[in-house]
């Protein structure tokens, strides 16, 4: 099974990360997922805070979906996993799903909310984004450079 990585909804809310994040994505070298919850929690977070409209947000959030169509993981799959996850609260769901997928890493900016030994019996690691990309890039870094660029090419 190829390395698997969970994108956290707060590393999507900030296009910037959001963006660099799609492009290890495109590489291939690792696949991804994120749920319905991540992706309700990014919609919330993003109109509540006035950093994107609903409209950008869901017409993103399609884009992501018709790119990655395997990445969606359903609330149905992993909700009777929530109350048994001992990290944070509030990122139980994150780590459930995480769990239902067989993640190697989840990317978020929260990583005091996975303590290690919330994690440790499902062999997942907690990264930040910057972290992950690093170690993505190092991986293979003339694919990456290669999907990077033509990232920049449209956005000229």
């Amino acid at each position: 099974m190829p390395f698997v990585g969970l994108y956290d909804a707060n590393v999507l809310i900030p296009y910037e990360v959001r963006d660099i994040l799609m492009v290890s994505a495109s590489t291939r070298q690792h696949a991804v997922y994120w749920s319905e919850d991540i992706f309700e929690e990014w919609l919330r977070n993003s109109t509540g805070k006035k950093l994107a409209s609903e409209e950008s947000v869901l017409r993103f959030q399609g884009i992501m979906n018709r790119m990655f169509p395997e990445a969606f993981i359903a609330r149905e799959r992993y909700e009777r996993l929530i109350s048994s996850m001992t990290n944070e609260a509030k990122d139980r769901h994150v780590l459930a799903a995480a769990v239902v997928a067989e993640v190697d890493v989840v990317v978020t900016f929260n990583v005091k909310d996975f303590p290690r030994d919330s994690i440790a019996p499902y062999d997942i690691e907690v990264q930040t984004p910057d972290q992950f990309v690093r170690h993505q890039a190092g991986l293979a870094p003339l694919v990456f450079k290669s999907a990077f660029l033509a990232r920049a090419d449209t956005r000229d």
